[in-house]
């Protein structure tokens, strides 16, 4: 049989990239399963300098490599059958319950309309092929895992597979470890193969495991009354095919700490391949510590956060394409440095904030709970939150919320504001986003990139599409944005813009209408030499823009026009070079 070796971490200077192969080893088959890469700031777990918090690798996890191609010609054969079930040695059958109770390979096939397939071998490896599985659980688990050193379900090239509960099935919270999931494992579940698994779950989940759960191959489709896949140690998805429709988190890690280990590398979800399209009523993406998104691709529709960690959250490739959500991505600590990310958000594209979740509500709670946003009206409506006024620290000033029907009328300042990205000493501890690579488009009904902290940006591309509410911005800093890289276009209202703090290296414009300029109004900035350096569609009404990339000189002026026409691919709303006619220059800004 073909086992898969234990991976290997490599080094390298700077930002270590931890890589774990699992390779197989058969002289004739020389091909591997890719089980983890991240950037990470040590080849080893290493605490931030900034906080307490350490970005875990995947050799961290301790998960033990397994078989994923076993030898059939050594499978027993599990017949089952209404009240007529067989299987060989290590079978045992009590009517319509299944026990597998020693280790070895076991190819299942057959119906069971109310029963159940149990795993009971301590300290054994488990291999199930299931080859035609159609079992309706007389309770909660169609699929129980009681005990085994670890199981690893494959699914037959070609086989479709059915794991459903009892309609009217329910968890029995009195009993330590009772089922809770359609496949429930207190051991480590794996879960491989070319064939089809179908779980749906009534009662609760449907698919748990207590410990690690790797998702490494298979097309699997699951719905459930809460949780889709869970893992409460790790969650680790490197291969295969996920549809997810649940009224919980879709993908849930939530396991804080263990007894003896508060320090344990647990509650972390690491994806790095497969295909996902994720439907949640809650969070899509919920991890107690750690978010790895590394390869694959991923669409969400979440009626809460779309990737969220309490603590840390690192985005290094592949692509996510957020398309309902809350508050898109969340998380306490953050690092953007690779990917091609889309985010469409109700609240907050990008949220850095202290970690908080909603997890255990309902898809109905999530969809009746607003977003949250201050009290009172626009400036000057007289409403109870009073006129707003110009605000500090870098922030743009008020202008009229009706948007100019004469685009020739508009006006450009630079943005006013001392300080110029808000207060120079951390008001919010060590919380932080940092961008240094991938591509990020953020379209949003509140703020674009909410960070309660220090964001710096070094590299990638960050596009956003603010609110037109006077009471949010395209970017929300409270301790100061610097730039050193990258390209950012942040489009938004003036009231709540932040510019980038002085002490950025990279140059940036900083943009303020003398009106709001109406959602689909094209905004060219051109050196006096008449070369364009980028144009900007609006989404939304709107009266600021901050743009900056390399480009952009310190101290150079530049012509701003609106209207026109661009043509060319672009980024988002974001097109760069002289692809822009027609447009009106209405001001000249220098660039800082």
């Amino acid at each position: 049989m073909k086992k898969l070796p234990t991976g290997l971490s490599t080094g390298l200077a700077g930002l270590a990239l931890t890589s774990v192969l699992l390779t197989g080893c058969s002289a004739t088959d020389d091909a591997s399963l890719v089980l983890g890469s991240t950037g990470s700031v040590d080849a080893q777990s290493t605490s931030l300098s900034t906080t307490s918090v350490t970005e875990l690798a995947y050799a961290d996890l301790g998960i033990d490599p397994a078989d994923l191609d076993p030898d059939l010609s050594e499978a027993v054969v599990v017949t089952l059958a209404d009240g007529a079930s067989e299987g060989g040695s290590g079978v045992e059958v009590d009517g319509d319950t299944v026990t597998i109770s020693a280790g070895g390979t076991y190819r299942v096939t057959g119906t069971l309309s109310s029963g159940t397939l149990v795993v009971d071998a301590a300290d054994e490896v488990v291999d199930l092929v299931l080859d035609g599985v159609d079992i309706t659980a007389a309770d909660v688990a169609a699929l129980h895992v009681v005990e085994a050193e670890r199981v690893v379900v494959h699914l037959a090239e070609g086989s479709q597979n059915v794991l459903a509960d009892d309609d009217a099935a329910v968890v029995d919270e009195s009993v330590e470890d009772a089922p809770n999931a359609t496949l429930f494992s207190t051991a480590d579940l794996w879960i491989a193969g070319d064939g089809a698994l179908s779980v749906t779950a009534h009662a609760a989940d449907a698919i748990t495991s207590k410990d690690s759960l790797v998702l490494a191959g298979g097309e699997v489709t699951v719905r459930a009354a809460d949780d889709g896949v869970r893992g409460k140690d790790h969650l680790v998805i490197t291969g295969g095919t996920l549809t997810a429709d649940v009224a919980g988190d879709a993908l849930r890690s939530d396991n804080e700490s263990v007894a003896d280990d508060p320090e344990a590398a647990v509650g972390v979800i690491w994806i790095d391949g497969g295909t996902l399209d994720l439907t949640a009523g809650a969070d899509a993406v919920d991890a107690a510590r750690q978010v790895s998104v590394l390869d694959g691709d991923v669409t969400i529709a979440a009626g809460d956060d779309g990737l969220h960690s309490d603590q840390l959250l690192r985005i290094d490739g592949g692509r996510v394409s957020i398309t309902e959500s809350l508050e898109g991505v969340e998380a306490a600590y953050m690092f953007l440095s690779g990917g091609d990310v889309s985010v469409v958000a109700t609240d907050d594209g990008i949220n850095v904030s202290g970690g908080t979740t909603t997890t255990d509500e309902t898809s109905e709670e999530v969809a009746a709970a607003p977003a949250e946003r201050p009290e009172g009206g626009p400036p000057g409506d007289g409403g109870p939150g009073g006129a707003m006024g110009a605000a500090p620290g870098g922030r743009g000033e008020t202008v009229s919320s009706d948007p100019v029907a004469d685009l020739s009328s508009l006006t450009v300042t630079a943005m006013e504001g001392s300080g110029f990205g808000g207060p120079a000493e951390g008001e919010n501890g060590s919380r932080f986003l940092e961008v240094s690579g991938g591509t990020y488009v953020i379209d949003t009904d509140s703020d674009g990139v909410d960070v309660n902290g220090t964001m710096t940006m070094s590299g990638g591309t960050l596009v956003v599409s603010g609110t037109d509410d006077v009471r949010n911005g395209a970017l929300d800093v409270d301790d100061g944005l610097t730039l050193t890289g990258g390209t950012l276009a942040a489009n938004g209202t003036a009231t709540m813009a932040v510019a980038p703090a002085e002490t950025s290296t990279q140059a940036s414009l900083a943009l303020t209408f003398g009106g709001t300029v109406p959602a689909g109004t094209l905004v060219t900035i051109s050196d006096v030499t008449g070369e364009q350096l980028a144009s900007f569609t609006t989404a939304k009404d709107s009266s600021s823009l901050v743009y900056s990339s390399a480009m952009v000189v310190a101290g150079a002026e530049y012509d701003v026009a609106v209207g026109g026409e661009v043509v060319g691919d672009g980024t988002g709303w974001l097109v760069e070079g002289g692809a822009a006619t027609g447009g009106e220059v209405i001001g000249t800004v220098a660039a800082r």
